[in-house]
């Protein structure tokens, strides 16, 4: 068994109640209560308080990773957030069926994302 110090959380924000397991962690932390935001995105110059939110920002905007693929269909998604927020239409009625091809979908708002980006946005009235 491990000692239990590796799961204690000792360093604590005075700030709010986020707790760390490292100094380091808590130090990352603490600059989010600065307003400062130290790293900026290269490509839109988006400001950042955390180096891991400009990093998955650059991973869902300008690299368009999907690493988080569902488990009951095709599709993919780049953050867990996006891929829960699926999940939940897969127990709800297809009551959007595209009228080119065999897909339906739950939101006509899908439907029509679909349309645009498969179809090369043909026209049709919904």
């Amino acid at each position: 068994m491990f000692p239990s110090i590796l799961h204690d959380k000792q360093y604590k924000c005075r700030h709010c109640r986020g707790t760390f397991a490292e100094k380091q962690h808590l130090d990352n932390h603490l600059i989010t209560h600065t307003g400062l935001k130290p790293h900026s995105c290269s490509k839109c110059s988006k400001e950042f308080t955390q180096k891991g939110a400009l990093n998955v920002h650059m991973r869902r905007v300008h690299h368009r990773i999907k690493s988080h693929n569902c488990a009951l269909c095709s599709s993919a998604f780049s953050s867990g957030i996006e891929l829960k927020q699926h999940l939940g239409t897969h127990d709800k009625p297809m009551s959007y069926p595209c009228p080119l091809c065999p897909a339906a979908f739950v939101q006509k708002v899908t439907l029509t994302q679909h349309i645009d980006s498969v179809h090369s946005g043909k026209a049709i009235f919904l």
